[in-house]
């Protein structure tokens, strides 16, 4: 009788754990088709959007107990909101709007009815209210811990409610095994989409808009080097705003300014906070594969001994300021030689105070550029 008796608990208890097993199971299996390192992340497969969209297809089940549902495939690179056709757009969530031109531009509302994606480290997701947001892939095995440091000081806690920090809000970590995914609200376009030769069609940002634009990046990146955190890829590419003022086409003063957020700390750098300024040294490069690195270098990277990433920054963040005129004498005298304040406060001084001397009226004007010289 005790014989059955244990034959009858093991059996119970083996339905009892089955479940858990399987599940386990699952889990395994799953991780073991999606990307191992943030660089197979980056460019799976043959860099088409099938493998693009088999990435999130994957982590579907995974999105969806955390409260997300993937954005839909609507063509390479571009999404739509889930189970909209045509004419569905984001919903609002304070970090998002269309600008305008004389009352409600359908064209503005046109150009955030899709959301455009460089590679798929980045994906549009709607929550289960009907929030949308941007999940980002942060950490994968050993990678990618110094952008979740970075980002849990700068982008999570009471330092977000500071009106000096940009850095866009972390809402939610999402742990799946050894990958860690990071949900931002979504917002608006990159900051280099709206001026120059990378400029949208339909743009018309005024020498004043861009000029608040340089303002908040530069305030952007002094609060994270006064929290000892370097971003190492401050371009403006990583610098989003809110919407396009677009004030030529009125060519009226904006009653209100867009807020720039900085975005994508994947290079970031930290340090202990009581750390001295003069202190903070790396020698790594910003990307372990810079030879397909897109972007300028300075001599300070290449020369193999220790470096300020501060340093980097801004040289980063000021690189295209030497290429804009304005035909305004203190702008144009100032803007080549931003780089040579030494730090990025300094910098932001500055440009505030030469801002401040002029009207706004006098920025209500077209800004020209040239082309960067190849060595530069």
């Amino acid at each position: 009788m005790s014989s059955v008796r244990t034959l009858s608990l093991a059996l119970i208890m083996g339905l009892v754990t089955l479940p858990v097993i399987y599940a386990r199971y699952k889990h395994i299996n799953l991780r073991s088709k999606l990307p191992k390192t943030i660089s197979e992340w980056r460019s799976p497969g043959e860099k088409d959007h099938e493998d693009f969209e088999n990435i999130w297809n994957l982590l579907g089940p995974v999105l969806a107990k955390h409260g997300w549902t993937s954005w839909s495939w609507r063509g390479f690179c571009m999404l739509r909101p889930p189970g909209g056709g045509p004419g569905s757009r984001p919903n609002a969530n304070g970090y998002i709007y269309a600008g305008s031109s004389n009352g409600l531009s359908h064209f503005e509302l046109d150009r955030i009815e899709i959301w455009q994606y460089v590679n798929p480290l980045n994906r549009a997701v709607r929550s289960h209210e009907g929030r949308d947001a941007v999940c980002r892939l942060i950490v994968v095995g050993k990678e990618g811990w110094n952008a979740l440091d970075a980002l849990r000081r700068l982008a999570t806690g009471p330092d977000t409610l500071l009106f000096e920090n940009h850095v866009l809000p972390m809402l939610q970590e999402i742990h799946f095994q050894d990958i860690i995914l990071g949900v931002f609200p979504m917002t608006g376009l990159p900051m280099s989409w709206l001026y120059g030769d990378d400029a949208l069609a339909g743009t018309d940002s005024s020498v004043g808009d861009l000029m608040d634009m340089f303002l908040q990046a530069l305030e952007a990146l002094e609060f994270i080097h006064s929290k000892r955190v370097a971003h190492r890829d401050a371009f403006h590419c990583n610098f989003l705003v809110e919407w396009q003022p677009n004030s030529l086409r009125r060519m009226e003063i904006p009653t209100s300014r867009p807020r720039v957020f900085l975005i994508d700390f994947e290079t970031a750098i930290s340090f202990p906070e009581t750390l001295p300024y003069d202190e903070c040294l790396c020698t790594s490069m910003p990307f372990a594969d810079m030879d397909s690195y897109a972007q300028p270098i300075p001599n300070i990277v290449l020369s193999g001994q220790p470096y300020s990433p501060f340093l980097l920054d801004l040289f980063q963040v000021t690189f295209k300021f030497r290429f804009m005129t304005t035909s305004i004498k203190a702008l144009d005298d100032l803007l080549p030689v931003l780089v040579t304040e030494g730090t990025v406060a300094a910098a932001h001084k500055a440009l505030k105070n030469t801002l401040g001397a002029l009207t706004p009226k006098s920025l209500l004007i077209r800004p020209t550029y040239v082309d960067p010289p190849s060595s530069s």
